[in-house]
This record gives C-alpha cells, sequence and structure tokens, in this order.
C-alpha cells in the first residue's frame, strides 16, 4: 500500500499542473478572442495542447495506481487498454 500512497501523492501534484494548464488555456483563449493575434493563437494553441498531454498523462497515472491496487487484491488479468479496446 505505500507503493499506492507514493504514486497517489505524485498524481495528486499532476492534477495540479493540469488544473493549471487548464486556467491558462482559459486565460490565452480569452485574450486571443479579445484580441486575435498570431502570437496569442499560438499561445493558446500551445497551452490546449500542454492540457491535453497532462489530462493523457493524468489518466494513464490513474489507471497504473488503480492496476496496482486491483494486483494487490488479487484480480488477475488486468490489461492496460486504450479506449478502442473498451
Amino acid at each position: 500500500m505505500e507503493l499506492i500512497e507514493q504514486k497517489t501523492s505524485k498524481m495528486l501534484d499532476a492534477l495540479k499542473t493540469l488544473s493549471r494548464s487548464i486556467e491558462l488555456f482559459h486565460k490565452y483563449q480569452h485574450t486571443f478572442i479579445h484580441n486575435p493575434t498570431l502570437e496569442n493563437e499560438e499561445l493558446s494553441m500551445a497551452t490546449r495542447e500542454s492540457m491535453i498531454q497532462r489530462f493523457e498523462y493524468n489518466t494513464d497515472f490513474f489507471w497504473k495506481i488503480i492496476k496496482i491496487y486491483l494486483e494487490n487484491q488479487g484480480v488477475t488479468n488486468l490489461t492496460n487498454q486504450t479506449a478502442k479496446g473498451l
């Protein structure tokens, strides 16, 4: 269970970075709407891409924690399935 606690702590830190990414995305999107320059559009798109990557990272991290927990509970035959496999 110590491993799960360590990974959960790291995941909570990762969730904070995702939350910050979302905040920045809204900020730059608002800026772009009111001042549609190429630079503001690039900032908005870069922040959006960062937000998506952080979301994917958090989703993967969460799955790994659940997998460890379930394996500790004796559940077997777990695979890391993608959205296509669900």
